[in-house]
């Protein structure tokens, strides 16, 4: 064979190499690629029934809590504390809130609303005027409050839409609304929004005492701060039940707040449960219940996934 023959050959051979080592290169690439994506694919799928179990066992602390009333400090509160267990690699947080302490934004009381804005840093006049457009956006006329806003407003928006005039069919409903921010329901810049305040479940305007957060019992009128936190002290050690309960902590100035709360029992919750490895593939679920006589749970909302609300 010639030395050109041998260059050739020798040419041929090195780019058959090459086109083999690329070949090579993009199985392993691929291979590595379909390894990841299924590590990932199983990592979302343990969290995913991680997160199931999360909500279970929160049913199971609801169920533990109603049968052994005198040792509820052995049960998980329902206060939205962040309850936190692991399992193998994965972590899983488990808060639950009850939506009778929450402020019914379908049957919610009017002072009771604008002492809820007022206390988030708006001024009496801002709160008055979202308080009447809230008002006038769920109402069944088209009568404009005195700072409300009805369907002319809403019809000379850039993007024009309806106004409700019916029941809100989810606190985010509220963004629709003149004068609600997303910093203001969501909350931002380290400051916590009103979502988690509010409420379409319990279908009252009175406000259960015995699980109320701060932040709505300081918005029912004539309770200070420091009466809030009494209460909630309170209620630590036992459940409250009637207005004698409470009588030495609320003054005579206070007495008028008796017509805003109740005393309710326990059984409207939202559960939020989510599941995490290192931080990575979290996966979240919220559901709101009921705890019926019977200890059996019957389902008014479910979303998954769903990220959890921190404070």
């Amino acid at each position: 064979m010639r030395l050109s023959q041998r260059g050739i050959v020798l040419i041929l051979v090195l780019w058959i190499l090459t086109i083999l080592m690329v070949l090579s290169l993009s199985l392993s690439y691929a291979v590595k690629t379909e390894l990841m994506a299924t590590f990932a694919f199983k990592e979302e799928l343990e969290n995913k029934y991680l997160a199931y179990a999360g909500v279970e066992r929160a049913k199971l602390e609801l169920v533990y809590r109603k049968i052994h009333r005198n040792i509820e400090d052995e049960a998980w509160n329902d206060d939205g504390t962040i309850y936190d267990f692991t399992d193998g690699k994965s972590k899983v947080s488990v808060k639950i809130t009850n939506e009778t302490g929450k402020i019914d934004i379908n049957y919610a009381q009017e002072p009771v609303l604008r002492r809820l804005f007022v206390n988030q840093g708006l001024t009496e006049e801002q709160a008055e005027e979202i308080v009447d457009c809230i008002m006038d956006w769920k109402d069944l006329d088209d009568a404009v409050r005195l700072k409300g806003a009805e369907q002319g407003y809403y019809s000379s928006l850039k993007n024009p839409y309806k106004v409700k005039n019916a029941h809100l069919e989810s606190v985010d409903e509220l963004l629709f609304v003149k004068g609600i921010t997303r910093n203001l329901l969501y909350g931002g810049n380290g400051k916590r929004g009103i979502i988690d305040l509010l409420t379409i479940y319990s279908k009252t305007p009175l406000i259960s005492i015995n699980s109320a957060p701060l932040e709505v019992l300081k918005a029912i009128p004539g309770i200070t701060h420091e009466m809030a936190e009494a209460i909630i002290e309170r209620r630590k050690g036992k459940v409250l039940q009637n207005q004698l309960d409470i009588k030495d902590i609320l003054t005579d100035s206070a007495l008028e707040a008796m017509k805003y709360i109740s005393f309710q029992k326990h059984i409207l919750y939202t559960i939020e449960s989510e599941a995490s490895s290192d931080g990575k593939f979290t996966y979240g679920v919220r559901t709101v219940i009921a705890l019926q006589g019977n200890n059996q749970f019957t389902t008014y909302y479910y979303k998954e996934p769903a990220k959890m609300r921190r404070q």
